[in-house]
């Protein structure tokens, strides 16, 4: 499994030419994505991996001794926590925010904050939500919408004085990736990029998931 960090990240990137700050996560993770550990959940997998992707900070920067679940795993803590049915259980049902917020207080213990984005609107306000949230918890953020509704991780925030912030995006749909792919390869398939937030597709509403 492909481990990030963050400076690892913004190098295979390039450097900014403009003036800008960088905040994010600190330590690492691991890059879940569509196909990983055999399960083929390609349509519908892309929540459970962003939540793989952030237990998996757990254990590599936190110290965490829990074992990663799989994605049949998660269905079952949702169901015995009694957030989901029991058919639930080995489905092809997609979760989102709210959902990986409660998998990450069952196993982790610490709670989790939700923040509405009504149309996909990233405010000055919302922006410095996440500021606040990489300078005191430095934890990835699970992002996820209703037009736009694939998963994807936010490991950092780059802020500018005059234009748009732009997020680090962590993108879990890549399908059949070599288990040798480094993070410059990602980041050439865009499966790591930079998004400006005026770029993202949503004229409903976006949720963040942050872990405390």
């Amino acid at each position: 499994m492909l481990t990030l960090c963050l400076g690892m990240c913004i190098e295979a990137l390039g450097k900014d030419q403009e003036e800008c700050s960088i905040v994010g996560f600190e330590g690492s993770c691991y890059y879940y994505h569509y196909g990983a550990q055999g399960v083929d959940d390609h349509g519908w997998g892309c929540g459970y991996r962003t939540l793989q992707t952030i237990l998996s900070w757990y254990k590599l920067t936190k110290s965490y001794l829990f074992d990663i679940p799989t994605l049949f795993e998660v269905q079952n803590i949702l169901y015995e926590i009694g957030d989901k049915p029991q058919i639930f259980v080995g489905s092809h049902d997609w979760i989102g925010t709210y959902e990986c917020g409660l998998v990450i207080q069952y196993l982790t213990k610490h709670d989790f904050r939700l923040i509405h984005i009504d149309k996909g609107n990233f405010t000055e306000k919302v922006v410095r939500l996440l500021v606040d949230h990489f300078q005191t918890q430095r934890s990835p953020v699970m992002l996820g919408g209703y037009d736009d509704s694939s998963s994807k991780g936010i490991l950092a925030l780059k802020v500018y004085p005059n234009q748009p912030a732009m997020l680090l995006i962590c993108d879990p749909h890549s399908f059949g990736m070599d288990d040798n792919a480094t993070i410059t390869e990602l980041c050439k398939e865009k499966w790591i990029r930079w998004c400006k937030v005026t770029e993202l597709s949503e004229k409903h509403f976006y949720n963040l998931c942050l872990p405390l």
